[in-house]
């Protein structure tokens, strides 16, 4: 392929005609124009300092590329150009960079400058793209996590450094080259793996999931507390065809951590996280908030919140190609149900970290679901005082005049782990028949 001559053609989603061609010296002004179309922001992103000035040598190495081992694009739009990208050889891959001005952001031009070279590259048997990015570069962050291509992060003090294996595509949906039409992705969950913690017996809301996952196609790994819940779980891990059955307390130091070991080790990857973990001394959960102790306070919030961050931590490096993290909450976050006492704020936290985790895995391609089920007869929720009334008012207050069950909130969960909902992400998702809307 002659580099030198490449050019090719596509429209915008609005209908606008974009030109993305080879780079050639007669674009210095336009360049130029570009770097003045982006912010110091942008720049700071992208060149990783506020630089405006080039020397003369600099406007040579970025307008006049060999195109053997130095191979650089341009995108233009009615004749202005609005972004670039180039590749150099580098050892036995290429050191790869894009920017797009301010004013066409959000248009997909990174991720088709990107597509380009890739092309290029792999028609010349170049294997590898790395990159040195800045964490808060998050628009090239979400350009490399949907490349279609298997990448690793690696960070390091001041950047992150990302490596695209253009040898081993993915089947990440990319919304510029394929449309959702169900006969491409059925079932829904092929191939996904789930971990799945929290099922203490058959009416968890974490089984529910679980039989959600496997019946759209997913494999699952099932977690128990202890010897003694072990009893009661492993005829659903069975029943499941679960071929990870570990125990897992967050309470006990290296547990989580040997639950993701065995995964790595096994799997090799994850794509979904189900957190259905909650506890709190019995009179701190019985007892007005104001009376709380803090060390159940403390308990509370780190069995019930932070593992989940220290989940999301140990699960991310997992989800090569992206994935969904579900946590499990309630309407006692938002607004003040009685007798939910402590767990109130303890779950305002949860879904505050879910928002919060959201954002920073977002470039990754990894979403965040925090899941507010309305009140179920689980074995968690009969430590609630006066419990029965509560159900007995939601069925009375639901605008569909019913109780959930685990599996409603098990396919709901299960529809935004597929490609159906991969925009989705970050909001409290109420699975209550509607009782949250009512005054």
């Amino acid at each position: 392929m002659d580099a030198s001559a490449y050019v090719a053609h596509e429209a915008l989603p609005d209908g606008r005609a974009l030109e993305i061609r080879a780079c050639a010296p007669a674009d210095r002004d336009g360049l130029l124009a570009a770097l003045d179309g982006m912010s110091d922001r942008s720049i700071q992103l992208r060149f990783f300092a506020p630089k405006r000035k080039f020397s003369e040598s600099e406007l040579a190495y970025y307008t006049k590329p060999d195109f053997a081992g130095h191979v650089a694009l341009v995108a233009e739009l009615a004749g202005r150009i609005v972004g670039g990208a180039r590749y150099v050889i580098s050892g036995e891959g290429a050191e790869v960079a894009f920017a797009v001005v301010d004013d066409c952001q959000g248009l997909g031009l990174g991720t088709r400058l990107l597509r380009h070279l890739v092309t290029i590259a792999r028609a010349r048997g170049i294997a590898r793209f790395v990159a040195e990015v800045l964490p808060d570069n998050r628009a090239m962050l979400r350009v490399f996590a949907r490349s279609g291509f298997r990448s690793t992060t690696t960070r390091h003090p001041d950047a992150l450094h990302i490596e695209l294996q253009l040898d081993q595509p993915t089947d990440a949906l990319r919304p510029q080259e394929q449309s959702m039409n169900a006969k491409a992705i059925q079932p829904a969950l092929a191939g996904q793996k789930a971990l799945i913690a929290g099922i203490a017996n058959e009416h968890s809301i974490a089984y529910g999931c679980a039989r959600a996952f496997r019946e759209l196609g997913a494999e699952v790994a099932v977690t128990y507390l202890n010897e003694k819940a072990k009893q009661w779980v492993e005829p659903l891990a069975k029943a499941l065809d679960a071929p990870i059955f570990v125990p897992l307390d967050v309470s006990k130091p290296g547990e989580l951590e040997a639950v993701f070991e065995r995964i790595g080790k096994e799997w090799g990857k994850l794509d979904i996280v189900v957190h259905s973990i909650a506890s709190a001394p019995k009179e701190d959960i019985q007892g007005k908030l104001i009376d709380s102790s803090a060390a159940g306070f403390a308990m509370a919030m780190d069995i019930s919140c932070h593992s989940f961050i220290r989940m999301a931590r140990l699960a991310a490096p997992l989800m090569k190609d992206g994935g969904s993290m579900f946590a499990m909450s309630y309407l006692g976050a938002e607004k003040v149900v009685p007798n939910y006492n402590l767990m109130g704020p303890v779950k305002a936290a949860l879904e505050a970290s879910c928002r919060y985790l959201a954002y920073e895995l977002g470039p990754q391609g990894i979403r965040v679901h925090p899941i507010s089920p309305g009140p179920l007869k689980t074995r968690a929720a009969s430590g609630l005082k006066d419990f029965d009334l509560l159900l007995n008012q939601a069925v009375q207050r639901a605008p569909v005049g019913e109780l959930v069950d685990i599996m409603d909130v098990g396919f709901a969960c299960a529809y935004l782990a597929t490609k159906y909902a991969r925009r989705i992400t970050g909001n409290t998702l109420y699975v209550d028949g509607g009782v949250n809307i009512m005054g």
